[in-house]
């Protein structure tokens, strides 16, 4: 152990003798526990064929569709769930089997589709050693070992489900023991790791060889066979093996790298310690498609640079949320060449080395020495192909083509400075540059000299110089900070540098933020509270002026302009609170702003690259916008980008068409050309499927050709993914359900379709991805879904409903039939009646006119008598008649019609009796409606009732009342006549007819009467 220690503390004493190359920043995607994870502390992280991420953590193992994590446990309950939560490791063998090993020694299969782990026998010589590292590993031939390190290898069979020694075909020297193997995918020799030495076996010849025995005499064993404590890495594409040594007892590991084809070492005990600075243990191996090789681990995670034949470190640490911090990390790449990292301490990560196409560089406070927080302000390309870098309150820097930090080596300028340079303006002479800043000061630097020499013009009061830009007639115009525009006269100022310069009167004394020269040669001056001047180059006099406020075809969103950018001969670009793009023909000025798509409105930089695009720093990234397409693509930190809060006019471009944008404390550097979001986005896979928030085995429904469902389960979610794992934000997703919705809709950030009480039918579920630039996945993916109808929606219900509705039809017409038979029955009665009654009276006016003509000569008064007869008898006829007519026309069924008829009959016998009669009804009696018959007879009555109070009671006052209640009709006629004896007295043909009449009605007739005190009928019916 003092061995150890002492070795390892040796390694850093040494460090300060050694360069070792800069961590390397990349950007990466952090998912953590809020994200879904089911836990920070995760082991390892594989694909499958499909496309899904699944991840190994010490609470369960995950699936990933780059939204949603799908977590699987151990279910008590559940034989086919996993038997221990904590995944150790994950492997995809050939034939796409997940392999998962568990804490608790178990290892199996895991159905991806099923969710199934299908354990499988291990046969181990010692129990204890399901407890030890170890780990399973797969040759190229497809077979599977499972390595106890420094104890003993076991071999799976597929026909026994079994790891076992005797499976195995690999033989190993006696007492040495196993740590790692890899198999050569040429010579398919196996080489084999072990705490004494390397071994190689040749399966074809069945020899094995290591140090001491060397049957088949390989280079390799010859150079490094005794090197002790191997663990094998792999064999990349280019053949070369590498492997690990950490002997026991040695305190730290070394790197070896041997080339097979070439029988050469390529390292050769290289020590990790003197890049990572710290203990380390580099366990895992990564080549990518592309070739890079990286190595990670505990306190370790580094790139093989080829070139030069080192590793170079990630950088380990907070920086920002792109950063990775990590104590142990796993890494893998997937189908897209992102590299994932499966971390111990802070969940997974993922980054993509190919397509961090944007460099940032941070510089160094020379005075301090340490990282520089100042802002980069501006940037200039020399003729020596070196860069000039202006950082305000850190000074000026040149760096190299490659952008590391070299020299400035300017005479006239301290190496170690903090001058405050706002702007670099190099002349068209191909030889001068100025530097200007604060406080108002100018250096002219000679790059051919090497020599700056520093002018402060009195003209400038000791105040800032922002920008400096050279005209088409050599002159250089300077904008002030608070004292409008400074012109420089190149001629005057040739003679005598500070008579060279003069105030321009047409601009006031503001602050001016950006200059711009056009094609033409005309001076765009772009201020912070009165827009944007266009000067004329020679007289200096204002030509155009764009402003807030001012005519709405030259209106700017904001007198605060930032930058200035000839687009073409007739367009410049404004940024102000937005875009401004004014068209120099038409003098019209359009408006762009975060409504119409911007990212952002805080426009601070415009450039633009050789294809058309404009490039604008914003406070939250860089955007690339087709002006003519109206189309716009954001990048920011998930990028690649160190900062992507970019400043003021801080940009440029390089001869090689590279483009800088400068930022907080430090600069952006990428090739636009290089920039390319047109690629394809992947077809949509359906990854989730919910029914009344019931998740269904999404594969199982998919292999059928439509997904069936209840007329209940009409409530659904549809989960789905590119299966896209970086750059998320460039992909958009967008759905559409045939016959709901009547266009395609874009989904929000769950990815993710729920659609609420669904009718039944046959429906088509179509999803589609597209990128920044619009273009689609190459095929819509689509769903059917069926939702069956409830059973009384079948058509076998409605057919038994149809026979139904024909019975009642049937019946109705039945009913129908008899209602119009009973109808004709009651028209025949009273027509019967009628002619009956007609056919008697008449017969009596017969028989009255005869006798009457016998009499008249004879006996007067008694013709007389015959004669009322006969016009008593012909009234009665008149009034029957009119009440039978009246009866059998339909439109009178409503009973407020009988009662109208009953008092109109009241009033003609008031009249002629002399008598006073009431009517008392109830206002729901004016809403039935009673039959032909049963109204008849009901009038009958009344009539009856009333003429008995007229004539035979004498009677002064009737009272007449209807009611309705409870179903029930009822007629009260009370009058104050002299009554009658009711037991004693049957008075003719009234109360006779009276009852008769109830009796058809199916009523109840109650008449009451005394001597003296008037008498009362009661006329009750149901209805």
């Amino acid at each position: 152990m003092l061995k150890t220690c002492l070795l390892f503390l040796l390694s850093f004493l040494f460090l300060h003798l050694l360069i070792a190359q800069q961590s390397k920043q990349y950007s990466f995607t952090n998912y953590g526990v809020e994200n879904g994870l089911a836990a920070y502390k995760t082991s390892s992280v594989v694909q499958d064929e499909t496309g899904y991420m699944w991840i190994g953590t010490i609470n369960g193992l995950q699936r990933f569709d780059g939204t949603r994590f799908l977590t699987f446990r151990n279910e008590p309950a559940n034989s086919n769930s996993l038997p221990d939560n904590h995944v150790e490791q994950l492997l995809i063998d050939r034939e796409q089997n997940l392999w998962v090993v568990l804490n608790d020694g178990s290892v199996g299969t895991f159905d991806k589709k099923k969710f199934i782990f299908r354990p499988a026998r291990v046969k181990t010589s010692n129990a204890y050693n399901l407890q030890a590292i170890r780990k399973l590993s797969i040759d190229t031939e497809g077979n599977i070992f499972y390595i106890f390190f420094n104890t003993e290898l076991l071999t799976y069979s597929s026909k026994t489900n079994e790891f076992s020694q005797s499976n195995n075909f690999l033989p190993l020297p006696l007492n040495w023991k196993i740590v790692g193997l890899t198999q050569d995918p040429v010579t398919k020799k196996y080489w084999i790791g072990t705490d004494s030495g390397l071994a190689v076996y040749n399966k074809q010849t069945k020899l094995l060889s290591y140090a001491g025995h060397n049957l088949e005499q390989e280079p390799l064993i010859e150079t490094f066979g005794k090197v002790a404590g191997i663990n094998c890495y792999g064999i990349d594409r280019k053949r070369r093996f590498w492997f690990i040594s950490w002997p026991v007892n040695v305190g730290a590991s070394r790197i070896y790298c041997y080339d097979l084809a070439k029988n050469e070492a390529v390292l050769n005990a290289y020590d990790l310690v003197l890049v990572a600075k710290k203990y380390i243990e580099p366990d895992f191996f990564l080549e990518q498609e592309d070739g890079s090789i990286w190595l990670s681990g505990l306190n370790v995670f580094v790139k093989f640079n080829e070139a030069e034949k080192v590793f170079q470190e990630v950088y380990n640490g907070y920086r920002n949320d792109q950063s990775i911090y990590y104590e142990r990390a796993y890494v893998f790449e997937d189908k897209e060449r992102n590299v994932w990292a499966a971390t111990s301490n802070n969940g997974l990560y993922v980054f993509n080395p190919a397509r961090q196409l944007f460099s940032s560089y941070k510089h160094t406070n020379r005075v301090a020495n340490v990282p520089g927080t100042g802002y980069l302000l501006s940037f200039s390309a020399n003729r020596n192909r070196t860069i000039f870098a202006a950082v305000w309150g850190d000074g000026i820097y040149r760096y190299d083509s490659a952008f590391n930090n070299i020299p400035l080596n300017i005479k006239g300028i301290d190496e170690v400075n903090g001058l405050p340079v706002w702007d670099i303006c190099p002349l068209n002479d191909q030889r001068t540059t100025w530097l200007v800043g604060q406080p108002g000061f100018i250096y002219v630097y000679d790059e051919i000299t090497g020599i700056a020499k520093r002018y402060e013009p009195a003209i400038f009061e000791g105040r800032t110089i922002r920008q400096a830009v050279q005209d088409r007639q050599g002159n250089i115009r300077l904008g002030s900070n608070s004292m409008g525009l400074v012109k420089w006269d190149a001629a005057k100022g040739a003679v005598d540098f500070e008579t060279g310069f003069s105030t321009i009167a047409a601009i006031p004394r503001v602050r001016v933020k950006n200059i711009c020269i056009d094609h033409k040669g005309a001076v765009w001056v772009a201020t912070n509270k009165e827009g944007v001047f266009k000067l004329d180059p020679i007289t200096d006099t204002v030509i155009d002026h764009l402003r807030r406020g001012t005519h709405w075809l030259k209106r700017l969103l904001n007198n605060d302009v930032s930058a200035l950018y000839e687009f073409d001969d007739t367009t410049m670009v404004i940024a102000s609170t937005g875009l401004n793009i004014y068209n120099t023909k038409t003098n019209v000025v359009t408006n762009i702003t975060a409504a119409d798509g911007l990212p952002s409105n805080s426009i601070v930089s415009i450039e633009k690259d050789k294809a058309g695009y404009l490039w604008l720093g914003l406070m939250n990234g860089l955007c690339r916008m087709n002006l003519q397409k109206r189309t716009y693509t954001l990048f920011d930190r998930s990028d690649g980008m160190g900062n992507d809060n970019f400043q003021v006019v801080a940009s440029t471009h390089l001869p090689d068409g590279r483009m800088l944008f400068g930022a907080s404390d430090e600069f952006v550097v990428f090739d636009p050309n290089e920039i390319i979001t047109t690629t394809q986005p992947p077809d949509v896979k359906i990854t989730g499927f919910k029914v009344l928030e019931k998740p269904l085995l999404v594969d199982s429904l998919l292999n059928l050709n439509r997904i069936e469902l209840s007329a209940d389960d009409n409530l659904i979610t549809i989960n789905f993914s590119g299966l896209s794992y970086i750059n998320k934000s460039k992909i958009v997703y967008y759905y559409q359900l045939e016959n709901i919705d009547k266009g395609w809709r874009k989904a929000d950030e769950l990815n993710q379709a729920v659609y609420n009480y669904l009718e039944p039918g046959r429906y088509v579920f179509n999803v589609r991805a597209e990128n920044a630039d619009g273009v689609s996945s190459q095929h819509i993916t689509r769903l059917v879904i069926r939702i069956r109808p409830p059973f009384w929606k079948t058509w076998w219900f409605i057919c038994f409903l149809g026979f139904v509705g024909i019975g009642i039809l049937s019946w109705f017409d039945r009913f129908r039939v008899g209602r119009i038979r009973e109808t004709e029955r009651v028209r025949t009665r009273i027509a019967t009646s009628l002619t009956k009654d007609m056919s008697t009276t008449l017969g009596n006016i017969n028989l009255l006119s005869e006798m009457a003509s016998l009499k008249v000569e004879k006996d007067t008064d008694r013709t007389k008598d015959y004669i009322s007869q006969i016009s008593n008898n012909s009234n009665r006829m008149i009034e029957v008649m009119d009440d039978m007519i009246w009866s059998i026309n339909p439109e009178n069924d409503e009973l407020q019609y009988t009662i109208t008829r009953m008092r109109k009959y009241a009033a003609q016998l008031q009249s002629k009796y002399k008598l006073e009669i009431s009517f008392s009804v109830d206002e729901k009696v004016r809403e039935l409606k009673l039959q032909m018959d049963k109204r008849h007879e009901f009038f009958q009555v009344f009539k009856e009732a009333l003429l008995n109070a007229c004539i035979h009671a004498k009677s002064k006052f009737v009272a007449v009342s209807v009611l309705y209640q409870k179903a029930t009709l009822t007629l009260i006629v009370t009058d104050d006549g002299r009554g009658f004896d009711t037991e004693e007295i049957s008075f003719g043909r009234g109360l006779a007819e009276m009852r008769k009449r109830a009796a058809l009605l199916k009523a109840d007739l109650d008449v009451r009467s005394e001597l003296n005190n008037g008498t009362t009928v009661s006329l009750v019916i149901r209805v």
